[in-house]
């Protein structure tokens, strides 16, 4: 069962454009985590309001070098059925194997090896960093301690998100070693399709289970704030002083180590 062509080529556009958008939203907030945690004192010079506008237009027009190469091809929607007749699933057939050849292999080479690797020694730099600092943190003040923790836990968020992003990145590399234009692999297909589902998804949910302030923002906007358990706010951004006194403390307990 065959589509249209102008319906497969605009949906396989939106498909390689959507998909590497959310790749460059990954390393947008590995390295807005990457700066939080291991450049505390520079961060918010860093992210800048400019440079915060460069990542986002950055991150929407970047994805169209990958992803534009497929419009220049006649693309058809085939529907594969089982032998029942029912649906299994849709593919992309391309009249030029080559545009398919190149649109794959990129973008496997770029995310399950390149994000990959830099991005996990992204992440494992962040977390060193942080469990270095903890003797100094705890001598911290309330708004240095609550501000560091709760980088730490948006870090972790962002780890979760990457931790997908990397399944679907192996899972795409497993596709093409398995000659993926002929023979296709049955449990990659899934595999494919429901870890690119979830990378899709997760984001709120992750950011919901392990961010309190972001459940607390949720159901107050939902109207049923009056639920969160009362405790104390802290403010979203904590006082400069309290940072410089964790950097204090932080050289201190070096000094002490050393003597």
């Amino acid at each position: 069962m065959r589509y249209s062509s102008f319906l497969g080529k605009l949906i396989a556009f939106m498909f390689w454009y959507t998909m590497h958008v959310q790749m460059c939203g990954v390393v947008v907030v590995t390295i807005n985590r990457f700066t939080a945690l291991v450049f505390p004192l520079k961060h918010n010079k860093i992210w800048s309001n400019r440079f915060l506008c460069l990542m986002i237009i950055g991150m929407w027009i970047l994805p169209l070098a990958f992803s534009v190469l497929v419009l220049t091809t006649e693309i058809n929607i085939v529907a594969r059925l089982n032998s029942n007749g029912e649906l299994r699933w849709y593919s992309f057939d391309y009249e030029d194997e080559w545009v398919e050849t190149v649109a794959f292999g990129v973008s496997g080479v770029w995310i399950g090896i390149v994000l990959n690797v830099a991005l996990l020694i992204m992440y494992l730099i962040q977390f060193i960093k942080f469990f270095r600092n903890r003797a100094a943190l705890r001598k911290s003040n309330f708004a240095a301690k609550t501000k560091a923790y709760m980088e730490m836990k948006l870090a972790l968020c962002g780890f979760v998100v990457f931790l997908v992003l990397s399944v679907f990145g192996l899972i795409l590399l497993r596709m093409i070693a398995e000659n993926l234009f002929d023979n296709y692999c049955n449990a990659c297909i899934h595999l494919y399709s429901v870890f690119g589902d979830i990378n899709t998804w997760i984001s709120p949910y992750v950011l919901l289970a392990i961010s309190s302030q972001t459940r607390h923002c949720f159901l107050n906007t939902i109207g049923l704030g009056r639920f969160i358990k009362k405790t104390k706010v802290v403010p979203f951004t904590s006082s400069v002083s309290g940072m410089l006194e964790l950097r204090k403390n932080s050289q201190r307990s070096g000094l002490s180590e050393g003597l």
